[in-house]
């Protein structure tokens, strides 16, 4: 079989070489962002086996449902109809947290959107600003205590950015009895500020490394710290891309159990659609390049997964976006069976080739970053925002220049462009609005 193979590939690099005439093969080679090279042709991966496996198996992921309402009144309404029409987790994102961008209620009124949840029975994700921790807590305690049920009793849990989380704040949630998830690596920040998936890796496994030690500090055992850990990675509509990045980190973080001598390499990766990808113009669109990421988390074996309304960068999603954002999950889950197969990537060479080279850059910068103290002290030296800034501007060029294409931006632009219903709200300063692919071009500052 694997004779007959090599001479089909044989027999095609002939009639391209026929077609192409004295043009060169590598015209058919598409270099990434990454650095890394796709080819036009891959043999099959010999002995590959399924490495995307959910914690749950082949189970299908859970779908997130954001709670950003900047009204308490709506917020409660918008967590209520979400959990009567499919949402597994609800994700409370506070005001000046990055999951947020530029919404959510402040701490002081999260009790308000969770009043009326069965928070026993009802997962619950807190996402709260850095430094305003402590508030959150405190809110969701006295929601607590409302309600008569101990936290240990609860099924709330928090988001605390790894890379910045601190022993005593750990302390106090496990000393207040909180059961679930208390940080998250998520590369959202990395990814919306223009990383590449190799810098997004390492951004995510130096935080996860960063948490673990922190836990441990505040009395948590290693093996303890990392069930109490989730990795978040974004997904875009860069299918093939996105897909070896969620199968790449599993191998990664595999890597770190066995150096830390974990009794197990698994853990929590959540996906959460990017950000960054999303237009003002032609927003209809944003729901296509949705369909995208979440097909390839997905198949990636993410095992939750966010959708960002396709109206996020216009304004505060409204009942129909919010959705749309809820249905496509639905559609792909129950009637396309993306969780039906654990890896179904696995043995396809392209995307085998593509994991393992990901998979090894993403170790490498991972490496660096820690060699140099680790991704904080990038940040506080400035080294960190220089390389992303360094990545934003090769991906504008690519743009500029006709080597990458937004659609309905710099591609087929909408001659009867129609503003995007969204909710009345005042959105609060956040940069990742600056970094949107989009952004440059339609404010007309560069030629597309």
């Amino acid at each position: 079989m694997t004779s007959n193979l090599d001479s089909a590939g044989d027999e095609w690099r002939r009639r391209v070489a026929r077609v192409l005439g004295e043009q060169a093969f590598d015209a058919l080679r598409s270099p990434t962002i990454e650095g890394l090279v796709l080819e036009p042709l891959y043999r099959p991966a010999p002995q590959a086996r399924p490495r995307a496996f959910r914690q749950a198996g082949a189970a299908p992921w859970q779908i997130v449902q954001r709670i950003d309402d900047t009204d308490p009144a709506r917020a409660a309404s918008q967590a209520t109809a979400d959990i009567a029409e499919g949402a597994d987790v609800l994700r409370l994102c506070l005001a000046g947290s990055d999951a947020a961008f530029g919404f959510g209620l402040p701490a002081s009124q999260a009790a308000d959107a969770l009043a009326s949840l069965e928070l026993d029975r009802q997962p619950i994700e807190i996402c709260s600003a850095n430094g305003h921790g402590l508030d959150a807590v405190d809110a969701v305690l006295r929601c607590l205590e409302g309600a008569r049920l101990p936290p240990s009793l609860s099924k709330v849990s928090f988001r605390l950015d790894a890379a910045m989380v601190h022993a005593p704040m750990i302390a106090r949630l496990l000393e207040a009895g909180f059961q679930g998830p208390l940080a998250c690596a998520s590369g959202r920040a990395h990814h919306d500020a223009g990383a590449d998936a190799v810098q997004e890796i390492a951004a995510v496994l130096s935080s996860a490394v960063a948490a673990l030690r922190s836990m441990e500090r505040a009395g948590l055992p290693a093996d303890r710290a990392a069930e109490r850990l989730t990795l978040e990675l974004c997904a875009d509509a860069d299918v093939f891309m996105t897909l070896a990045k969620f199968r790449a980190v599993r191998l990664l973080w595999a890597e770190i159990a066995c150096a830390c001598r974990l009794p197990s390499a698994s853990i929590r990766v959540d996906a959460e659609t990017s950000f960054r990808m999303l237009t003002r113009q032609d927003v209809p669109t944003n729901m296509l390049r949705n369909t995208l990421a979440v097909f390839a988390a997905a198949v990636g074996g993410a095992d939750t997964v966010c959708v960002l309304p396709h109206t996020l960068a216009s304004g505060l999603p409204d009942a129909f976006a919010r959705r749309m954002a809820r249905n496509l999950q639905i559609i792909l889950m129950d009637e396309s069976h993306l969780a039906a197969v654990a890896d179904p990537a696995a043995g396809a060479g392209a995307f085998e080739s593509l994991t393992d080279e990901l998979a090894d850059a993403g170790w490498r910068a991972f490496q660096h970053l820690e060699s140099a103290g680790g991704l904080a002290a990038a940040c506080d030296d400035g080294s960190w925002a220089a390389a992303l800034a360094g990545t934003r501007e090769h991906r504008a060029a690519a743009i500029a220049e006709g080597r990458a294409a937004i659609l309905g931006v710099t591609h087929y632009p909408d001659a009867r462009e129609r503003p995007s219903a969204t909710l009345p709200s005042a959105r609060g300063a956040f940069a990742f609005d600056a970094f949107r692919d989009a952004a440059a071009f339609e404010a007309g500052e560069t030629a597309a």
